[in-house]
């Protein structure tokens, strides 16, 4: 089951109306440009984000992805610490296997 941020958002006469958004597969491959773009120009080092990246990957992802409406915080941020998770598992198990 997938995770989804709640956003509120307030239209017409309705006190608010609920939308969530849930990250797309196509979202993947321009989120890892962006990343690519970040790591060379030295923003990210050691898988750790300096101040300002995350609002930085948004902002490159709605100029690659016209409305794509992502958002720094939890969008980007979540994304963020899902692939963190993936490579800490794959390493883990490579060292584990003796791949390397």
């Amino acid at each position: 089951m997938v995770k989804r941020k709640k956003l509120n958002d307030r239209e017409g006469n309705s006190a608010s109306s609920t939308k969530y958004f849930s990250w797309p597969e196509h979202f993947d491959k321009p989120f890892a440009y962006c990343i690519l773009e970040c790591f060379e120009k030295g923003l990210i080092v050691d898988g750790i984000c300096k101040n300002g990246v995350y609002g930085l990957l948004a902002r490159m992802m709605e100029a690659k992805v016209p409305g794509c409406g992502v958002k720094a915080k939890p969008h980007v941020e979540g994304r963020i610490k899902k692939w963190k998770k993936i490579w800490h598992a794959m390493t883990f198990m490579r060292n584990q296997s003796g791949w390397g």
